[in-house]
């Protein structure tokens, strides 16, 4: 959907060299991916500005944005 070219790369050497170069609008993708995700169930998207990131025994715990809502890691 968002591609400009799409091109196999080394076609004279052989099937075991092939490779595909695709090259995609930037701003296309983005929008695309966006939607994508979006649409996909039981995946709930926030976005915001993390300002701390609570760490226990050298693992992630929690993140607290910076309207001050803490999201807990599920264990």
């Amino acid at each position: 959907k968002t591609f400009v070219q799409m091109r196999m790369l080394n076609t004279s050497k052989g099937p075991a060299v092939y490779s595909l170069r695709a090259q995609a609008d930037r701003k296309k993708y983005q929008m695309e991916m966006k939607h994508t995700l979006e649409r996909q169930p039981n995946l709930y998207l926030k976005q915001a500005e993390i300002v701390d990131i609570g760490v226990e025994n050298n693992k992630i715990t929690s993140i607290e944005t910076n309207v001050g809502a803490v999201y807990k890691v599920k264990e």
